[in-house]
């Protein structure tokens, strides 16, 4: 019996002795062996003289290295796939909630619209600059016959009119967001950049510009006068779940805010917000944007707000690679 005893319970035995023991040397080498579970302290690990276990220590992670260039179309899966989750992840479009597989399938529709839509938009973007950078380079051109020229081109015609078929099919954006005006060539103005992770050339946002006529039909300046005109706007906005807070989306306002600045000249850009979206209020409010309030008979905004900042016309442009 004795034997018996001391081959089974002695091992036992000196596993518990060594449990006492955790946290000296000798200790330490078996229980890495014995137990790997509750081991010597992995290398991003610290002791907490407080309490008689190992807790992980708070590592700081790597900086974000962070490009914003030009939007392609390879990129507009993915793109496809950020805005989808931003609008259909919750009823306001602020995030993701329980499972549903009406809710998951609402994202699949809703990807596969936008990804529709993107495209076609930008294959009608490049389309239009191919053609209109060509008629720029005819001398003597004037503005009027050279924007007729430019409409009178099928193959652009073509390409718009697919677009504007696209626009509003999707049951989470609002048409302005992918019109397109074929009267004159503002709408070319558009511009989708692109955020990508630098280490790994991963797509983590995107952002759009355009020059929207009265994005809220009429606003109010701070005289209480109403305001018609053209505004230049963020009409999309998105950034990877995985990589927020870490100044992506503050890098694609900023970029958007110098891009206005040098294709439009202009000292102001709006955007609109869910009224409820305390998390993106916070981030626009931080780049001093503010609520702007629509005229009397103007459009009604509902849970939306429609958020403008101004600045002075000083500092230089940032460029876009790409």
């Amino acid at each position: 019996m004795g034997a018996i005893v001391k081959k089974f319970y002695q091992p036992l035995l000196i596993q518990i002795v060594l449990v006492l023991l955790r946290g000296t040397k000798p200790a330490n080498a078996l229980l890495g062996n014995l137990f790997p579970r509750i081991g010597p302290p992995l290398a991003n690990e610290n002791r907490d003289p407080s309490k008689n276990f190992y807790s992980e220590a708070t590592v700081a992670a790597e900086p974000l290295s962070i490009r914003i260039r030009s939007t392609s179309a390879s990129d507009l899966s993915t793109v496809a796939a950020l805005l989808s989750t931003a609008s259909v992840g919750s009823p306001k479009g602020l995030g993701a909630h329980a499972f549903s597989w009406r809710q998951k399938m609402d994202a699949l529709w809703a990807k596969a619209d936008i990804e529709a839509l993107l495209r076609v938009r930008l294959e009608a973007l490049h389309e239009g600059r191919k053609r209109l950078h060509h008629l720029q380079s005819i001398p003597d051109l004037e503005e009027q016959d050279r924007l007729r020229l430019l409409w009178s081109n099928e193959r652009l015609r073509n390409r718009i009119a697919t677009a504007s078929r696209q626009t509003g099919e999707s049951n989470v954006w609002q048409s302005h967001n992918f019109a397109l005006t074929p009267d004159d060539s503002s709408w070319m103005n558009h511009v989708q950049m692109t955020a990508e992770d630098v280490s790994t050339g991963q797509v983590i946002g995107f952002c759009e510009v355009a020059m929207l006529s009265n994005p809220v039909a009429i606003l109010e300046n701070d005289d209480g006068e109403c305001v018609f005109g053209y505004s230049p706007a963020i009409t999309n906005l998105a950034t990877d779940p995985d990589f927020r807070r870490q100044g992506v989306a503050t890098r694609l306002l900023r970029t958007a805010e110098r891009v206005v600045r040098r294709k439009w000249q202009a000292n102001s850009i709006g955007l609109y917000v869910e009224k409820e979206n305390k998390g993106a209020l916070a981030l626009y409010r931080s780049r001093g944007f503010e609520p702007k309030k629509p005229c009397e008979g103007g459009d009604r905004l509902g849970e939306m707000w429609y958020m403008m900042r101004s600045w002075e016309e000083t500092s230089a442009p940032l460029q876009i690679e790409g």
